[in-house]
């Protein structure tokens, strides 16, 4: 039987008094206070009183299920144009992938020039040394950046138009001048600093100008005059070559103490190597050891840097990415200056006593002239000579560039030895097909006005050709040269060795200076120049067996 409550004698007491379910009290005297008290019960005082008989629930509730909200697809658009954040690696992908669309027929005919053995096989590592230089170097900074992404991709856009599009313009006035500063390459260094900022920031671009003083440093001509100063060798090219390497490990490093036992060590086991391949490939002479140490270095002692607050990297999206690729395609697409050179394997043959067989034609050679230099610009065992030639009234001079190292021709090209500023005009280049030369080049100083009374005006052809000898393939550069004023048909151009003056300082002042030959260049007649041409490859060309 269930127990009902009595509620008419039921009291509710709060503390200090008690309640009970019975309705007996009584009051107990202690301590001279009373107290209310109650009798035990069969029940405990603390038991709650149940008021309607139900049942204990004992199993947990349901949870309650709720559905997320129904979020909508974004449209394709807008995927598109979404800014994200791209890890530094994939951006410095896109700069590489880049940089070599827009400019891969500048790299390959740069990349031709090395195979061919020029001592500026250097130029192969340096995008290396100034990537890890870039790389190492901490782009944190005590405050804070703002975003400058508007400011970046004007930035770029300047960069990348202004220098590809002067590069391309001033190369077809600087003529040999160009070949020797490789100034074909301007333009790949601005399309990088361009992509550099457009996709890491105008800061964190700025903030790696190690790597770029470093690529300054690397102008070709610094060290192809260095290494012409002392000697000119496969030898003191290679080690040029390990002295640059050691600069760069040296700077990728600078942050940590390995550095100073890294750098001499470097150019120590390169130069080593470089001594020892002295003999073999000449490219591989050059690059071998100092590409294996660079390697070696990275995989032992590289490691990036942790950036703490400093230069942000903006966000991209991947309509940018996009944009970015295709203009790079399309610049690589368009028309660009190439390093004009003729593959050795092109040239035609010629008798090894070809200038004795001279004296079968009707031409007059006069004693040989050898200049001293030449070994320095031509290699061990290259030299350069002039012979002084007469045909019925016209005189010429022939110069003959000889070297074992093809690739010393292709550094020193187009007129280079005949220091005019501006430089020597190429009005039309060489070309050969192996079996004939199917094209004389043709050059002259007619854009040079002369700087003194007496300065020569000439005009000359020029070919290249190779002949066997016991110490291997010889290869020659030719250049006949004649004077354009008939009242003085022996003031020519005297060959010389390039300069910081002639080399670099001149053909400057000549690019910013306005020139009235520049517009009104002297012509010349060169029939007379063809016709000894010709008698001189007739009788040195090796006639085929039949």
């Amino acid at each position: 039987m269930t127990r009902q409550a009595n509620l008419t004698d039921e009291r509710v007491v709060h503390d200090p008094f008690r309640h009970h379910t019975t309705g007996r009290h009584h009051v107990r005297h202690g301590g001279g206070h009373a107290a209310v008290s109650t009798y035990a019960s069969a029940e405990p005082a603390t038991m709650p009183i149940p008021l309607v008989t139900e049942r204990l629930i004992t199993e947990p509730l349901p949870r309650l299920a709720v559905a997320p909200p129904i979020v909508a697809r974004p449209s394709l658009a807008k995927q598109l144009t979404q800014a994200r954040r791209v890890p530094s690696w994939v951006l410095v992908l896109l700069v590489v992938v880049t940089c070599v669309l827009s400019t891969a027929p500048t790299l390959v005919s740069t990349a031709f020039v090395i195979s061919e053995g020029a001592p500026t096989a250097y130029l192969a590592l340096v995008p290396v040394w100034a990537l890890m230089i870039a790389l190492t170097t901490d782009r944190s900074h005590r405050r804070h950046d703002v975003s400058d992404s508007d400011i970046d991709r004007i930035l770029a856009t300047l960069i990348a138009t202004l220098a590809i599009t002067s590069c391309q313009l001033i190369l077809g006035r600087i003529g040999a001048i160009g070949e020797f500063w490789h100034a074909h390459l301007v333009s790949v260094i601005a399309w990088v600093m361009a992509v550099s900022i457009l996709k890491f920031g105008s800061r964190s671009a700025a903030r790696v100008r190690v790597a770029w003083g470093f690529l300054a440093l690397c102008f070709p001509p610094f060290f192809l005059l260095t290494g012409q100063a002392l000697g000119g060798s496969v030898l003191v090219y290679g080690a040029l070559t390990a002295f640059y390497g050691a600069i760069a490990m040296f700077l990728t490093l600078r942050e940590t103490r390995v550095k100073w036992l890294v750098t001499p060590a470097f150019f120590t086991l390169a130069f080593a190597g470089t001594y020892l391949l002295q003999h073999a490939s000449v490219p591989l002479a050059y690059l071998a050891p100092s590409a294996a140490l660079t390697g070696l270095t990275v995989a032992l002692f590289v490691r990036a840097p942790r950036h703490h607050g400093g230069a942000e990297v903006p966000k991209h999206s991947l309509l940018t990415v996009a944009i970015v690729v295709v203009a790079a395609a399309i610049v690589g697409a368009l028309p660009q200056h190439q390093v004009s050179h003729t593959p050795s394997a092109d040239l035609i043959w010629v008798r090894a006593d070809w200038v004795k067989a001279l004296n079968k034609t009707p031409l007059l050679v006069g004693p040989p002239q050898v200049f001293a230099w030449g070994p320095q610009v031509m290699g061990e065992g290259g030299s350069v000579v002039r012979y002084r030639l007469a045909s019925l009234k016209n005189v010429a001079f022939l110069d003959i560039y000889s070297t074992h190292d093809y690739g010393r021709l292709t550094e020193y090209c187009c007129g280079l030895w005949y220091a005019t500023a501006p430089p020597p005009d190429v009005q039309r280049p060489f070309s050969s097909s192996g079996s004939a030369i199917t094209q004389i080049a043709q050059m002259g100083n007619q854009y040079s006005p002369p700087q003194k009374p007496g300065d020569p005006a000439w005009t000359a052809h020029q070919w290249l050709w190779r002949y066997r000898a016991a110490t291997g393939p010889v290869y020659q550069a030719i250049y006949l040269i004649a004077s354009r004023d008939e009242k003085a048909p022996e003031n020519v151009a005297t060959p010389r060795p390039p300069s910081v003056r002639t080399g670099i300082l001149a053909p400057l002042a000549a690019l910013i200076q306005d020139h009235a030959a520049l517009h009104n260049p002297t012509q010349y007649d060169s029939e007379a120049l063809d016709a000894i041409s010709r008698q001189i490859i007739g009788a040195a060309q090796v006639k085929p067996a039949k």
